[in-house]
């Protein structure tokens, strides 16, 4: 499989944790497959990039979004219900569908095609040491 970059410049926390399991791409940012190793980077504009966690990426699926919802092809591109599109959001670290729409359409602009990529629990340096003790 191959290795790619993720970089995050929002939701630092959120990604160590493991609340942020996916991120949102636009369709020519890149190339990701599932069962690629994701190294995930944080990124701040003062600072060298940081590697803050390895993982495998699980899915990738095609995601649309735009003044009717949210809609991923996985699911036959019918539009989430409230509760599937809350959920969405949170797994890509907003608070709400309202700030996820909002992100989308201030970064990208709607309507929004694009990848959803979905990766495992998030290995950190302190999680690999401790599965070798």
């Amino acid at each position: 499989m191959t290795e790619r970059e993720l970089k995050f410049s929002i939701f630092r926390d959120k990604v160590l944790s493991g609340e942020k399991t996916q991120t949102v791409r636009g369709m020519n940012k890149m190339q990701v497959g599932s069962g690629d190793t994701l190294n995930l980077i944080w990124v701040e504009s003062s600072r060298e990039p940081e590697l803050i966690g390895t993982t495998v990426c699980t899915l990738v699926d095609a995601i649309a979004v735009d003044y009717q919802g949210i809609r991923v092809m996985s699911q036959a591109y019918k539009v989430f219900d409230e509760e599937a599109a809350q959920a969405f959001a949170q797994a890509d670290g907003f608070g709400s569908t309202k700030e996820f729409v909002g992100f989308i359409e201030a970064n990208y602009g709607l309507p929004f095609r694009g990848v959803v990529i979905h990766w495992e629990p998030l290995r950190t340096e302190e999680t690999v040491a401790n599965d070798a003790d």
